[in-house]
């Protein structure tokens, strides 16, 4: 059976998606920022409901050399960072591939 946890998503992440909205729609239309922001929700949705022995795709990474606790995954060209507890899981960051994490994070 599945369990479930909800997903939190920090002002700065909440900045950051509105961001990447904003620019997906000014670069390449209204159909692709639906489609990239579904990818977003769908990884959300999937991490909250993830098997309790941590079986989730996309594959996260601990990121302890960040900092102790930090994990990630990749959406395309953006790394979700977040953070796992008893009670949820934070989305801390969503960041460009292209960003330096430990400056944006830290």
């Amino acid at each position: 059976m599945k369990s479930f946890k909800p997903f939190i998503i920090s002002k700065p992440a909440e900045n950051d998606l509105r961001d990447i909205v904003e620019y997906t729609l000014k670069q390449w239309g209204k159909l692709q920022k639906k489609s990239y922001i579904g990818l977003f929700k769908q990884s959300f949705k999937a991490l909250s409901t993830s098997q309790a022995n941590n079986v989730f795709l996309p594959i996260t990474q601990v990121r302890d050399e960040i900092d102790k606790g930090l994990m990630s995954y990749r959406i395309k060209k953006h790394v979700v960072y977040f953070r796992e507890t008893k009670q949820q899981f934070l989305i801390i960051r969503i960041l460009h591939l292209q960003m330096d994490p430990e400056k944006n994070l830290t």
